[in-house]
């Protein structure tokens, strides 16, 4: 089974993981070239983080992309002309990632200081699944954050961390047996070692739960 190489820790102090896209990736030369399209291709996962995204490439060998959403020019959802560059099997949704600055890590799937590369960059991810619509409203946001002074950035994220858990609610399927009842359910956050992540907490009869708002714990039994 492949072990995903992000990880919490890749974030920023504070930084929340809300969740993660299939996509392809293209970088900007890749994404004028003729090559064919297996050559330029790159699957992978966009995590939208409250900060940054960070694309993770499923060949471990290629480094891990974080485009800080304080370095993104802008984000915007690829025009008509350019789609037709794209030889997808959902040409239609695809987000272009303009930034300033952009760092790379875990190349060669090694642990080594982060590699920052500045000068303009675009990058274009065309989404597997879900509509462009839906997800550049998301990242709109976290992207808007970006832009204002640190109180208010902090109250607009911490918004958007709340809308987030109201819309939530525990996935009971992962109940261990059929006549554990419920006695509490609320939303909390996980506290380890330099992280912070945000999910509910459900008590049982019998087992406590913890389910993350991502897909980053590797099970729910506490």
């Amino acid at each position: 089974m492949e072990k995903d190489r992000f990880s919490l820790l890749l974030l920023d102090p504070g930084e929340i993981y809300f969740e993660d896209l299939s996509v392809y990736f293209y970088s900007g030369d890749q994404f004028y070239s003729k090559k064919k399209k297996t050559e330029r291709e790159n699957l992978g996962r966009l995590k939208v983080c409250s900060k940054s995204l960070v694309f993770e490439p499923k060949d471990v060998m290629k480094p891990l992309i974080k485009m800080k959403f304080e370095n993104c020019l802008k984000i915007e959802e690829i025009s008509l002309t350019e789609k037709e560059k794209l030889t997808s099997a959902n040409p239609n949704s695809a987000i272009c990632v303009d930034c300033s600055r952009h760092a790379e890590m875990l190349e060669g799937n090694v642990i080594a200081p982060y590699t920052f590369r500045d000068g303009r960059r675009k990058f274009v991810f065309v989404l597997n699944y879900g509509h462009v619509e839906q997800c550049l409203r998301r990242i709109g946001q976290l992207h808007r954050a970006a832009t204002l002074p640190a109180s208010d950035q902090n109250n607009m994220l911490q918004a958007i961390e709340v809308a987030m858990q109201a819309s939530k609610t525990f996935d009971r399927l992962w109940l261990q047996d059929m006549y554990e009842q419920v006695v509490l359910e609320t939303t909390a956050n996980k506290i380890t070692p330099l992280v912070v992540n945000p999910g509910m907490v459900l008590l049982s009869s019998t087992t406590l739960y913890f389910q993350s708002y991502n897909n980053i714990e590797p099970n729910n039994l506490l």
